[in-house]
Formats: C-alpha cells, sequence, structure tokens
C-alpha cells in the first residue's frame, strides 16, 4: 500500500460502509484486523462518521475535474469561449448542478488554465471478518479498486465515466449497480440471492459467473455488456437501444427477456422451464442452444432470432414485418404465425 495519511477508523461492529466519492480514486483491501482504517493523500478532504459514512467535505470542489473552460479563435479571428462538462448536467431553478452537486461560478476554471492537480485518492483497510454492507456514488471520472467483499447488501451507483474492478462477491443478500455513462466496471464474479442491473448511455460491464435467486438487468443506450454465466431461479432482462448484451451460458426456471431498438443479444447454450422473447424493431438474438419446456418468441420489425440447436415442448412463435425467426432442433407443437415478409420456419434435425 502507497504510505497515505490516516484520516479516520470505524469498528467492525458498524452495520455497513457508505462511500461517497467524485473525480478520485478509491481502493478498498482487506486483512486480519479488528477495526476498519482509512486512509487518504488529502485527509482534511474527508468526513468520516462512526456510523461509516465517508464522505468529501466539499464534493463541489471535486467536480472541478468536471468541467473545462477554454477559449479559441473562429474563423473570423474572435475569441470564443467554450465549457465542457464530464459529467450530469441539470438546470433547476436557473442553478447549474453536475453530479447532482451544485456549482458555484468560481469553480470554473479561468480561461487559459490548464494546471491538472493529482486526485485525491483514499484507502481503505477492512478486516476479513467483515460482513456488513457497502454502498458506493462515485462520478466525475472516480475509479474504484476492491479486492473482493463477502455478506450483506452492495449497492454501486456510479457516472460520468467512472471505473470499477471488483474480486469475488460472495453471499450476498443483495447486489445493485446503477450506471449512467459509464466507464467500465469490471467485476470477476457474483454470487448473491438477488442481483439488480441498470445501465444507461455508453459504458461496458464485464461480469464473470453469476449465481443467484433472482436476476435483472436492464441495459439502455450504447452501452455493451458481457457475462460469463448466469444461474438463476428467476431471470427479467430488457435492453432498449443499440448495444450489446452477450450471456456465456444461462440456466434459470423462467426467463423472460424483452428487446427494442437497434440492439443485438448473443447467449450461449440456455436451459430453462420457461423462456419467453418480446422483440419490436431492428433488434437481432441469437441462442447458440436452448432447451426449454416453454418457448414463447414474438417479434415485430426487422431484427431476426436464431437458435442454432436445442428443443422445447410447446409454445408459439410470431413474427410481423420483415425479421425471421428460425429454430433448428425438436422444437415440438410450436404454433407459426408470419405477416410480412419475415419467416418462421423449424428445421429438424435429419
Amino acid at each position: 500500500m502507497q504510505t497515505l495519511p490516516k484520516c479516520g477508523r470505524l469498528a467492525r461492529t458498524i452495520s455497513g460502509l457508505k462511500l461517497e466519492a467524485h473525480g478520485v480514486a478509491a481502493v478498498i483491501r482487506h486483512e486480519e484486523r479488528e477495526d476498519i482504517k482509512i486512509h487518504a493523500r488529502e485527509p482534511a478532504n474527508w468526513y468520516v462518521d462512526d456510523e461509516g459514512t465517508i464522505c468529501q467535505r466539499n464534493a463541489g470542489d471535486a467536480l472541478r475535474s468536471a468541467i473545462e473552460r477554454s477559449s479559441v479563435k473562429n474563423a473570423e479571428g474572435s475569441v470564443v469561449d467554450s465549457i465542457y462538462i464530464k459529467g450530469d448536467l441539470a438546470v433547476v431553478d436557473g442553478e447549474v448542478f453536475v453530479n447532482g452537486h451544485k456549482v458555484l461560478a468560481e469553480q470554473v476554471a479561468e480561461p487559459g488554465n490548464q494546471v491538472r492537480q493529482e486526485p485525491d485518492k483514499l484507502y481503505l483497510l477492512v478486516p476479513e471478518a467483515f460482513r456488513g454492507g457497502l454502498a458506493i456514488t462515485i462520478s466525475a471520472g472516480a475509479s474504484v479498486d476492491i479486492d473482493t467483499w463477502n455478506g450483506g447488501d452492495i449497492s454501486l451507483t456510479a457516472s460520468a465515466g467512472s471505473t470499477v474492478c471488483i474480486g469475488p462477491l460472495a453471499d450476498l443478500n443483495s447486489f445493485v449497480l446503477n450506471g449512467q455513462g459509464l466507464g467500465k466496471v469490471e467485476i470477476e464474479s457474483i454470487r448473491t440471492q438477488s442481483l439488480r442491473v441498470s445501465k444507461q448511455g455508453v459504458g461496458d460491464l464485464n461480469i464473470g459467473p453469476v449465481v443467484t435467486d433472482s436476476f435483472e438487468l436492464i441495459q439502455t443506450g450504447m452501452g455493451k455488456t458481457k457475462i460469463a454465466g448466469v444461474l438463476a431461479q428467476t431471470g427479467v432482462l430488457t435492453q432498449r437501444g443499440s448495444g450489446k448484451v452477450d450471456i456465456g451460458e444461462l440456466s434459470a426456471e423462467t426467463f423472460h427477456l424483452t428487446q427494442s431498438g437497434g440492439s443485438n443479444m448473443r447467449i450461449g447454450d440456455t436451459e430453462t422451464q420457461s423462456f419467453a422473447a418480446e422483440k419490436e424493431g431492428g433488434c437481432n438474438l441469437s441462442i447458440t442452444k436452448l432447451v426449454t419446456d416453454s418457448l414463447q418468441v414474438s417479434q415485430v420489425g426487422l431484427g431476426d432470432t436464431s437458435i442454432d440447436s436445442g428443443s422445447a415442448q410447446s409454445g408459439s412463435a410470431r413474427t410481423e414485418g420483415a425479421g425471421s425467426i428460425i429454430l433448428r432442433g425438436r422444437f415440438d407443437n410450436i404454433s407459426k404465425r408470419s405477416s410480412g415478409i419475415g419467416r418462421v420456419e423449424i428445421q429438424e434435425p435429419a
């Protein structure tokens, strides 16, 4: 660990940690110890209370890195000032907020000021036996690096180009990720009772194997999501926009997906009791192998659905528009309906 000044200690008996950080690098590591110790490059910038809250004393100052101002000459030789906001911008009653924090006039750098201070760094040392929860809110290009976490509830809210790297997550009660304009999120593996991920805009999400009772993924925009595998009792996947979703393999009692826009989705070997897909627009769905009792596919528009191999005992396949549904394998008692130039075709093995 880089030697950083200490800025707080917390008892291991607290129910959980709540971290809010903007434009900084945060690192969480576990070791054999009796309390939680917090270090920071600038300890005076941080507030730590006995309940486990860790936040910047003046979050507005941290957002300066999200505001850039520059002056250039246009073709006529006039000087034009421009301001670039790297974050979520909102105007409420004439006041400007970036990433939910009010921006003061003096926070906008003067023209020509290109000084870039080294971002603050926060370092948390947590007992290996700690089983409390973890709630993190980051923005303005912040980064979080967590070695591992066991037990409790994890909630992660990230925006404005933030990046996250997490090792194995195990024995969680719940895992919740809300991302808007992410940079990149990588998680080695997740074992939890419930998982809910909501992504908007750009950004990449890469997750290893997921084991959960309840799985829910909502992706909107141009982002990419890749999950090595999902083992769940129930699963819901909603994809809107032009992004991509790739799931290596899937096993669930019931799984329902909704797809719209120009998105692309690929799922590897899949085993369920009930599988349903509702599609609209130019989106494409490809499944390597599907084994299910009940299959329901309904699509409208240009997108195609293809299942390369598998079987189903009953169900329906309906397409309206130019998109086609191609099922290869033993799909018995499947009612077929097509209107438009698209087709529904079942190709049985020889």
